[in-house]
């Protein structure tokens, strides 16, 4: 009997895995991926999404300008941050993210894996201030007993602290009076610049302001040579405009305005980057102080007797006129050329002369 071969059934055709595709929840754009378009998180709630956020990188640091705005502190709107997408927040990493950073949000996410924010979210900072609080709390109890017990143990109690805040009013008086004798006496000398500081920078600032401020000032103009009122002018704003992103950096308030002041005050003395050559500034310098003299102060003429001490031009002159000779040509060079040659040339006198 003959055995038959079962008929294959034809294989389905399996349709190509899509893509998964992921959605910005602020601005709603679509991507493929989430590599460099969404911040990583180690926060338990971001843990199904692969470990990314799910508002995009963009989306995020427009949100951190607007809270700048709104707290007029950059560490507490990175705190605010901090605590919406789960990061850790710590704030000598945050200033130095800020200080060092175009893009501080970046800065810091890609430096929070290494270091004391390594493994850690935002859970931590609340676990901290928790058991801060817990332990003032304690602190805060064990001291009350302690007075509790110190009254009724000794009914003297109250007069003896009463006797020891005295005590410590007249050391404090004691310590003034000190300091005040201490006090060192400011020079005429120093007198008179300090005065000549607030006339020119302005009222109101440290002594070490205005040196920094000189300082800034005399550097700008040994570079670029400030020698007219409205250069002078310019450039005493931007170092007033330094001294203050100096202070506000130092303090860790949001610079942004006045770094787009000082691009403004850069761009109007043609002093961006993109505006100067590619000389350096010494050769800059010395165009600047070139195109002065051209301009304001140009050298003169010099008299007769010094135009042509060596005689180069008559040599030239007589070399053009011999040549325009020879091609019948008419010119200033020629007559001068004739003129010049008359006292080396000897004529012959008439044949009857000589006969």
């Amino acid at each position: 009997m003959a055995v038959t071969k079962p008929k294959l059934k034809a294989a389905k055709a399996v349709p190509p895995m899509q893509k998964r595709r992921y959605i910005c929840t602020c601005c709603g754009k679509e991507s493929t991926r989430q590599k460099n378009i969404y911040f990583s998180t180690k926060s338990e709630l971001y843990k199904f999404n692969n470990g990314y956020l799910t508002m995009c990188t963009n989306c995020i640091k427009k949100y951190y300008d607007l809270l700048c705005k709104r707290y007029d502190d950059s560490i507490f709107a990175f705190y605010h941050l901090c605590s919406t997408f789960g990061w850790n927040f710590n704030e000598i990493a945050v200033k130095k993210a800020i200080a060092e950073s175009i893009d501080p949000i970046g800065g810091y996410v890609k430096n929070m894996n290494v270091g004391i924010c390594k493994g850690k979210t935002f859970d931590d900072n609340i676990m901290d201030y928790y058991n801060k609080l817990k332990s003032n709390e304690n602190e805060q109890l064990v001291s009350q007993e302690t007075i509790d017990l110190t009254e009724v143990e000794n009914p003297k109690c109250q007069q003896l602290q009463e006797k020891i805040d005295e005590l410590e009013a007249e050391l404090e008086e004691v310590k003034g009076k000190i300091k005040e004798d201490n006090t060192p006496d400011i020079s005429e000398n120093k007198k008179k610049w300090l005065h000549k500081m607030e006339q020119r920078w302005g009222d109101g600032m440290k002594i070490y302001d205005y040196e920094y401020l000189e300082e800034e000032y005399e550097q700008w103009a040994t570079i670029y040579g400030c020698k007219e009122k409205n250069m002078k002018t310019l450039v005493e704003e931007i170092c007033l405009i330094k001294l203050t992103i100096r202070n506000n950096r130092a303090q860790g308030k949001p610079v942004d305005k006045d770094q787009r002041q000082l691009q403004e005050f850069l761009g109007a003395c043609n002093l961006k980057p993109i505006q100067e050559s590619s000389t350096n500034s010494e050769e800059q310098a010395m165009g600047l102080w070139i195109k002065h003299i051209e301009e304001d102060r140009p050298i003169p003429e010099p008299s007769e007797e010094f135009k042509d001490v060596d005689g180069i031009r008559k040599y030239f002159n007589w070399f053009l006129g011999h040549l325009l000779k020879v091609l019948g040509k008419e010119s200033k060079q020629r007559q001068e050329y004739e003129k010049e040659l008359e006292k080396y040339t000897v004529d012959m006198p008439p044949i009857e002369e000589v006969l």
